[in-house]
Parts: structure tokens; C-alpha cells; sequence
């Protein structure tokens, strides 16, 4: 097997690099998914919370 190249070395960093930052990507993305999802749950809890006290 031939020893790699330094272009081929900078051309795997490159991809790794492009790879942690996509996953980077989808995991803000579903933090802020959670986040939202669980806004709305809170939300319709005390809804539901204040109407039940009302009565």
C-alpha cells in the first residue's frame, strides 16, 4: 500500500470536518425541536391547569 499523500490527508480532514458540522447541524436542530415541543406541552398543561381551577 503507497504511502498517503498530503493531498489526500487534507482532502480526509476536509470530509471529517464537513461531517461534524452537519451533525452539529441536526443536533441544534433537534434540540431546538425538544425545546419547542416541549413549550407547547407546558403550555397546554397550564391551559388546561387554569381551566380546571376556574371550575
Amino acid at each position: 500500500m503507497a504511502a498517503p499523500t498530503p493531498e489526500a490527508i487534507e482532502t480526509a480532514r476536509r470530509k471529517v470536518q464537513q461531517a461534524k458540522a452537519r451533525l452539529q447541524a441536526l443536533e441544534a436542530r433537534a434540540a431546538t425541536m425538544n425545546r419547542k415541543a416541549d413549550a407547547r406541552r407546558k403550555i397546554i398543561l397550564g391551559g388546561l391547569l387554569l381551566d380546571a381551577a376556574m371550575k
